[in-house]
């Protein structure tokens, strides 16, 4: 009598590894293909060279978002908010052409109108820190002395969900 052969057994992982690609768009969010190789049993119980030993299981794509956001927050003196407008928009305007800005977004808070905050996402923290030696953003940044009530509260976050 023939000897059974269990055609069913669980492959067993042989091998996986992450090949990084290059992220598409404007940001620089890292995006990898695993592929995950599975150890096959043969079959016909009998190896043959025209056989294959091995078969690609499956691939995943995933991306890890690696732009940074800041939110920074800006508290005028009251009286000074169209001033500090002025001095903003021409800003935003500037900032939305550097090189690593996705996003750059300046809010009013509507129940208090000397809260302002921008909103901003960029490629890297490279280019975030480029933007703070911008010759605009210094020149706005040197003109805030009478109009804001304190320092600009800046933090830096990267997405987690």
């Amino acid at each position: 009598m023939e000897k059974s052969k269990n055609i069913h057994q669980p492959p067993v992982v042989n091998l996986y590894f992450l090949v990084p690609l290059p992220a598409s768009g404007k940001g620089l969010g890292v995006r990898f293909l695993t592929l995950i190789l599975f150890k096959q049993p043969l079959i016909s119980g009998e190896e043959r060279e025209s056989d294959p030993e091995y078969f690609l299981a499956f691939v995943l794509y995933f991306t890890f978002d690696m732009n940074l956001r800041v939110v920074a927050r800006v508290i005028t003196l009251p009286g000074k908010e169209n001033q500090f407008k002025a001095l903003a928009l021409p800003l935003v305007e500037a900032t939305r052409l550097e090189t690593g800005c996705i996003k750059y977004e300046l809010l009013q808070n509507q129940d208090d109108p000397t809260d302002f905050t921008f909103v901003e996402e960029w490629a890297s923290h490279a280019s975030f820190n480029s933007h703070l030696q911008a010759p605009h953003f210094l020149e706005a940044a040197g003109k805030l002395d009478g109009i804001v009530a304190a320092p600009p509260d800046i933090r830096r976050y990267l997405i987690i969900a």
